[in-house]
């Protein structure tokens, strides 16, 4: 027996090497099937971080959007209420203006009516109509320039407001948002 193993050690051989080579090749098949899952789990974790990574960029896409579109809004509402802000101040300068003409006349009847009644003495009285009419004028101007700088001054708050305004709605759109990186690695947003 030990001269046919002796006569046939080639073949033993040949036979041991195949038997380790198919051993060698199962132990790769079974590596390369687990590499093949591992990568499969790899691919679908990946898959899942991916989809939720967008899932996160769209939630922060609407909300965005939403805070944009509500700016917008209240910008408009702010301009819209600092233009009729505007229009009431134009009228209160038209009704000042009417109410001045107004005054104007009836100075102006007054210094006439003093007038004829200062006939009697003539450089007396010329002295005090002269005076009632520069009064007169001067009184309407006055008026006049008050009018103007309450004007002058809604305005300027008018405009205050809608710059106060605009500076609220702004800060509002760019406020801080706080992510977080919780221990699992994902992002959560607000």
């Amino acid at each position: 027996m030990i001269t046919t193993i002796l006569a046939n050690w080639k073949l033993i051989a040949v036979g041991l090497l195949l038997a380790a080579l198919a051993s060698a090749l199962g132990v790769q098949a079974v590596r390369l099937a687990g590499a093949r899952g591992a990568l499969a789990d790899e691919k679908a974790a990946r898959a899942q971080e991916t989809n939720d990574r967008l899932r996160a960029a769209l939630r922060e896409s609407e909300r965005v959007a939403a805070l944009q579109l509500t700016h917008a809004t209240t910008q408009q509402e702010i301009v819209d209420a600092y233009e009729t802000r505007l229009e009431t101040i134009q009228d209160g300068r038209n009704s000042d203006a009417a109410d001045s003409q107004r005054v104007r006349r009836q100075l102006a009847a007054f210094a006439a009516r003093d007038r004829e009644t200062a006939r009697s003495d003539p450089a007396a009285c010329e002295r005090v109509a002269d005076r009632s009419a520069v009064l007169a004028d001067v009184a309407a101007e006055g008026r006049d320039l008050l009018a103007e700088g309450r004007r002058v001054v809604e305005g300027r708050d008018a405009e205050v407001t809608l710059l106060l305004g605009l500076v609220r709605n702004d800060r509002a759109l760019l406020a801080p948002v706080d992510y977080t990186l919780p221990a699992s690695g994902r992002l959560r947003s607000p």
